[in-house]
């Protein structure tokens, strides 16, 4: 089946109400932090983004049932005891 422009999708009939200022709402916050990332040096971009990544990742893992929490996943990562993290003190 070829594309033909008259039938195509039209997703704003399909949008509940209030989804598309939402929709908007996301679009100039993922803006500004666009903005935002590009006057920050690449290294504290990408530890953002990982640690971003790696707390997404704990939430979703707790909505699965597993009882891992940010801070384990962090010390697993860098490969810290439980036993080490107060020698210092």
């Amino acid at each position: 089946m070829l594309y033909d422009p008259k039938h195509r999708l039209n997703i704003t009939s399909l949008m509940r109400p209030g989804l598309q200022l939402l929709l908007s709402k996301a679009d100039l916050a993922l803006g500004r932090l666009d903005g935002v990332a590009d006057s920050l040096p690449k290294d504290i971009v990408d530890f953002f983004i990982l640690m971003y990544v790696r707390k997404e990742a704990t939430l979703s893992s707790q909505i699965e049932g597993t009882q891992a929490t940010f801070v384990d996943v962090l010390k697993a990562e860098a490969r810290i005891a439980d036993s080490e993290i107060h020698q210092g003190t």
